[in-house]
């Protein structure tokens, strides 16, 4: 059907597919491949996705640390992912220290202290990021040891920060987002009822008007403070999910247009876990990064990036134990472009299902192409054990020993297949005295 339909329109109907569904389809053909890879594609369907989830997260402590908090933001102009951190300590005042990471570049920055807000304590919640500007709720403290509620946000574009306006006497308790606005639960003000506001900022950011949604009322969760919940999520139904942490973990589901409210036990979490919502996203961290001979995103071809893709998809399937399924992502990633990794990786699973003689001939694949490949060497030694080669694998344990002399696993196997093959000699030995 692709052939009678413009490129323009295919390319609109795939961009509103879920990153699942387009993970699977990078292996229809080569051009969708690299539709999928290109940084084109992937910033459209960055605007498109609307799914963004309403977080907290807690907070570290140090000896002079008063707080610390971070958040991650993708700058649409420089098609960048950055990271920011933001710690505050206490000594004579409060003074700050912000660092921010570039995925593209690798590096990280400090902000000059003139450029940061003055008596800044950060709360607890990570960031929140809305049109490019990431938000926190903090306490602005006074000379005189007052302080107040404001939203710090920092611009990721131009790394700029500003204090976005507070009406209404707010005090905010979490930052999330709603509809693609950025919004915030408050506590009820004047009200006996235990419970919060949710508020939302419109037209967000060519204005700053807080306008007042909805009231979540927590009576029937036995909540006495809106404080003992953490907002999770918020559904595009306007259902929220909040975490209940009353020293086991549950989750609650309230539907503030009925106000309904359901509990929702975790059965098996562990004692000390933290529950977060994630966004779907195409892009893997390592293809911006040089970690393991990785290329960067912006020097790569589409084939070496869709190759990179299938590798990394590769590796899950094998934690998994889905060899058979890491096997396939391995043969398309050689298919994209050959590299020893990717060929000693699909040998490890080989062995994993016990086809001995592929395996053998992955790892010669992967040598031919890096001949100082240790993991190549030790796997076509273990493969040829198998296969009943015993003086050729002893012959790659001694070769990896040569290039490594000190490493410990290759030394056990060496030994383990001098072993085998010395008394295989002799077996044969034997053998012929009686003959």
């Amino acid at each position: 059907m692709a052939e009678y339909l413009p490129e323009e329109v295919v390319t609109k109907i795939l961009s509103k597919l879920p990153v699942k569904s387009i993970l699977r389809f990078r292996c229809v053909c080569k051009s969708w491949l690299n539709l999928f890879t290109s940084p084109t594609f992937i910033r459209e369907y960055k605007v498109l996705k609307k799914r963004v989830p309403l977080c907290s997260s807690k907070s570290l402590a140090g000896v002079k640390m008063m707080s610390y908090t971070h958040g991650v933001g993708y700058d649409n102009v420089n098609e960048d992912y950055k990271i920011v951190i933001a710690s505050c300590f206490v000594d004579h005042e409060y003074t700050s220290e912000v660092i921010v990471y570039s995925l593209k570049t690798d590096s990280w920055k400090s902000i000059e202290s003139n450029k940061i807000p003055p008596y800044i304590n950060y709360g607890d919640q990570h960031g929140v990021c809305v049109y490019g500007v990431l938000h926190w709720i903090a306490d602005r403290w006074t000379k005189e040891g007052t302080k107040a509620s404001v939203i710090v946000a920092f611009d990721i574009v131009d790394d700029r920060f500003f204090l976005e306006g507070l009406a209404h006497n707010l005090t905010p308790e979490f930052l999330g987002v709603l509809d693609w606005e950025l919004c915030m639960l408050c506590k009820v003000n004047g009200s006996t009822v235990p419970g919060f506001d949710v508020w939302v900022m419109k037209d967000y950011p060519r204005k700053e008007t807080w306008t007042k949604m909805y009231t979540v009322n927590t009576q029937n969760l036995l909540l006495a403070e809106p404080a003992n919940l953490c907002p999770i999520h918020i559904f595009r139904n306007g259902e929220i999910l909040l975490e209940k942490d009353r020293g086991q973990k549950e989750l609650v589901l309230y539907n503030p247009k009925l106000g309904s409210v359901r509990m929702l036990k975790i059965s098996g979490a562990p004692k000390w876990s933290i529950i977060e919502s994630y966004l779907e996203t195409l892009v893997s961290p390592n293809l911006f990064t040089s970690i393991d001979n990785t290329p960067k995103l912006e020097n790569s071809d589409p084939n070496s990036l869709g190759a990179i893709t299938e590798k990394e998809l590769g590796n899950q399937y094998f934690k998994q134990k889905k060899f058979v399924e890491a096997i396939d992502c391995y043969s398309r990633s050689i298919a994209l472009s050959p590299t020893a990794v990717a060929f000693a990786n699909r040998a490890m699973a080989y062995l994993k299902i016990k086809r001995y003689e592929e395996a053998e001939n992955d790892c010669t694949e992967a040598l031919n192409l890096d001949d100082r490949y240790i993991k190549a060497y030790s796997r076509r030694a273990t493969a040829r054990k198998e296969l009943g080669k015993l003086e050729l694998s002893v012959e790659d344990t001694e070769f990896a020993l040569r290039l490594e002399p000190n490493n410990q696993e290759v030394k056990k196997q060496n030994a383990e297949v001098k072993d085998l093959y010395n008394k295989e000699v002799l077996e044969k030995t034997l053998a012929d005295i009686k003959v």
